[in-house]
């Protein structure tokens, strides 16, 4: 989920459960303006219903030069008083639900090595020689989280954390900020989709990890194509990687967008504005959040850095993005 292979994208949804899962982390510092360049990201206001809601495109894996954040992202946060991530702040850390996910994660009489190829269990044993996290600390592990493993140690390689984290830093801003928080997903629903692919899809769930663990600078690119709001690059990418694993698309990225619709619409007529942070995948192209609000008469616009000449960008639905717009006089 080129860069973003299937597990990529799932990594930037999932991995604040196995942040808890794999080891604890600190929060992320604050960050001055003077310590970072500007970003444009990706963020649309949504116009339409009886209040406005921002759907902001988060990556869950970050790096402290990725601070400050776009001032569009803060100024939307400021304006609303709901906010709403894809699993309920605190979630992950209760013990019940890391129970589950350690549970649903865990192969019952059998190992790794016996669940996958024998080209795939090399390859892995090569990562794990090479990242210093032994394939035998896998064994233990079904496919598709030992897969989720390796994509995350990749991130953590070249320097992204959970700690900076989109959602670390907005959670960090909640106490005192008189905002509600909710979660569009539960963290147990998330791991669940896992559970429900069938074997094959699983070890392709590892060895896409195993392949773009091997090529490392497409990280970068990918995260350059949400600092710089190239919108389109990230849907390509994310749409090209799964040229192979069409099923995998389907459940993990359109179905699910097409399941928020209802709660998201609930907010768009509800009475105060909401703030909406998911991964930026989910906002991105055909089959979209953006798009399919679009498709419901909703008004989504993308918003630009407020000191450059264009303010906002609209979006069509089953379009790019339309050419930038002035703001008005």
């Amino acid at each position: 989920m080129n860069f973003p292979r299937p597990l990529v994208f799932l990594t930037a949804w999932m991995t604040l459960s196995l942040s808890v899962t794999l080891r604890a982390e600190e929060p992320a510092p604050a960050k001055s303006s003077a310590q970072a360049p500007r970003y444009t990201g990706l963020i649309w206001r949504v116009d339409g219903g009886k209040s406005p809601m921002f759907l902001a495109g988060a990556f869950h894996l970050m790096k402290p030069e990725d601070y400050p954040l776009p001032a569009a992202y803060t100024e939307a946060w400021q304006e609303s008083r709901q906010v709403v991530f894809e699993v309920a702040p605190g979630e992950m850390e209760k013990p019940e639900v890391m129970r589950r996910i350690v549970s649903m994660g865990t192969l019952k009489g059998k190992k790794l090595q016996s669940m996958v190829s024998a080209d795939t269990w090399k390859k892995l044993s090569e990562w794990g020689a090479k990242s210093g996290t032994p394939a035998s600390a896998l064994q233990s592990m079904q496919p598709w989280m030992a897969g989720l493993t390796v994509a995350v140690e990749s991130f953590r390689a070249q320097g992204y954390q959970t700690q900076f984290g989109m959602e670390k830093f907005f959670e960090n801003q909640l106490p005192g900020s008189g905002k509600t928080a909710i979660g569009l997903e539960t963290a147990v629903g998330q791991i669940g989709i896992f559970t429900r692919i069938d074997p094959k899809q699983q070890e392709d769930v590892l060895r896409q990890s195993l392949e773009e663990a091997a090529q490392p600078e497409k990280i970068e690119e990918l995260i350059t194509a949400w600092r710089t709001g190239d919108e389109a690059a990230l849907h390509d990418r994310m749409h090209r990687s799964f040229k192979d694993f069409p099923d995998l698309e389907k459940t993990l990225l359109t179905d699910r967008n097409t399941a928020w619709i209802p709660a998201l619409e609930k907010m768009l007529q509800g009475d105060q504005t909401t703030f909406v942070m998911v991964g930026a995948g989910h906002l991105c192209g055909p089959g979209s959040v953006v798009d399919l609000l679009g498709k419901k008469g909703y008004k989504p616009v993308r918003l630009l850095p407020s000191d450059q000449p264009a303010g906002a960008v609209e979006s069509k639905p089953d379009a790019g993005p339309a050419p930038a717009v002035k703001k008005a006089a």
